[in-house]
């Protein structure tokens, strides 16, 4: 049973390098897969759980915030080529407050929304401003202004 700091490789190169206590992942740890996902901070029971950076596609896309049981839950940050959304996360996805910038349909302008969010869908009250900076507050449903 690992226990201490050590390395562990998969069978198809993934590899565990960090803490163990009673043969599974706990404390500090990084690991990487092979199809390019990096995953660096707190570990429990086999888990991630805790404060942690996780990068996919080969550092196209970085979570930097907490993680509860392998999930993105609690409070973070989320940036790729052409946005980002910081706020609160429940399971993976945006929900309760937070601010989610992006570029519009044309993907020239970016766009900013500022509010509640649910299941990644703009829902509740918020704020939409355009990168003319005219803008729309008030309640958004199921990603679209309301009012």
């Amino acid at each position: 049973m690992p226990e201490g700091k050590g390395r562990k490789t998969e069978s198809n190169g993934d590899f565990y390098h960090g803490e163990w206590k009673n043969g599974l992942e706990e404390g500090k740890g990084t690991y990487w897969e092979t199809k390019g996902t990096l995953y660096y901070g707190d570990w429990l029971e086999g888990k991630r759980h805790g404060k942690g950076v996780e990068t996919t596609e080969y550092n196209k896309v970085k979570y930097d915030g907490e993680f509860i049981e392998n999930e993105k839950t609690g409070h973070g940050s989320l940036i790729y080529s052409d946005g980002h959304y910081i706020g609160n996360f429940v399971r993976g996805e945006f929900n309760g407050k937070g601010e989610y910038a992006f570029k519009d349909a044309n993907g020239e302008h970016y766009k900013k929304y500022q509010g509640d969010f649910e299941r990644n869908k703009m829902t509740g009250l918020g704020k939409m401003t355009n990168a003319d900076e005219t803008y729309y507050e008030g309640q958004f449903y199921d990603g679209t202004f309301e009012g």
